[in-house]
C-alpha cells in the first residue's frame, strides 16, 4: 500500500483475524461458494484464517484445498505479526489493536464490523477511518461486494505517529 496510489491487483496471500472475539457470522460468511469465488477473484491462493472463540469451523473452505490453494485455519498465536506482515490483504473484526497494527504495517484492510454488538464504538473508529480513505469497512452482508471494489480502490497511509504530541497536551493542560 503506497501514499495514495492504487492498491495491488492481485492479493495471493489474505488472512483473516476475529482477535479473541467470536464473531460466527464473519466466519460462516467467508465459508461460502460466493466467498471462495471472490478469492479467486482477486487471485488469492493463500488464505489464512484465524477465528477466535468462534466454534463454526469453516469446512467449505478446507474442503476447497488444493495444490493451488492452501488454507490454514487455527483459533490463537501468541502473535498475529507475521500472518500480518506476510499477508497481501488482511480482513479483520473492527477491534482498535488490530486495526492501528494493520495499517502500521501498510497493509490493505476490510474491516468487518460485527452488527450484533451493542454500543459499537468500534463501528465509529471503522468509519471514521474509512471516511479518511486508511481502509474499507463492510458488514458480513457486503463483504463480498466490498472485496470486488478493491482492485480499483485507492488507500491512504495513517500519518507517522508522533511520539511527543502526548506530553506536549499534558505541558499545555497543567503548564510548567
Amino acid at each position: 500500500m503506497s501514499g495514495s496510489g492504487p492498491t495491488k491487483k492481485e492479493f495471493p496471500t489474505i488472512f483473516i483475524t476475529v482477535g479473541t472475539t467470536k464473531f460466527e457470522q464473519l466466519i460462516e460468511t467467508i465459508d461460502t461458494d460466493a466467498f471462495f469465488h471472490t478469492l479467486i477473484f482477486l487471485k488469492c491462493s493463500r488464505l489464512i484464517i484465524q477465528k477466535g472463540n468462534s466454534e463454526y469451523q469453516p469446512t467449505h473452505l478446507l474442503a476447497r484445498r488444493s495444490p493451488g490453494f492452501s488454507v490454514e485455519v487455527y483459533q490463537f498465536k501468541s502473535s498475529l505479526l507475521e500472518d500480518i506482515q506476510s499477508s497481501d490483504l488482511v480482513i479483520s473484526h473492527s477491534g482498535a489493536g488490530t486495526i492501528i497494527e494493520v495499517l502500521g504495517f501498510h497493509k490493505p484492510l476490510v474491516v468487518v464490523i460485527n452488527e450484533t454488538l451493542l454500543h459499537n464504538h468500534q463501528s465509529e473508529l471503522a468509519t471514521a477511518l474509512k471516511k479518511d480513505g486508511h481502509l474499507i469497512s463492510a458488514t458480513c452482508s457486503s463483504l463480498i461486494d466490498e472485496l470486488r471494489l478493491l482492485p480499483s480502490t485507492t488507500f491512504h497511509e495513517l500519518p507517522p505517529s508522533n511520539p511527543h504530541a502526548f506530553e506536549k497536551y499534558l505541558d499545555q493542560i497543567i503548564g510548567d
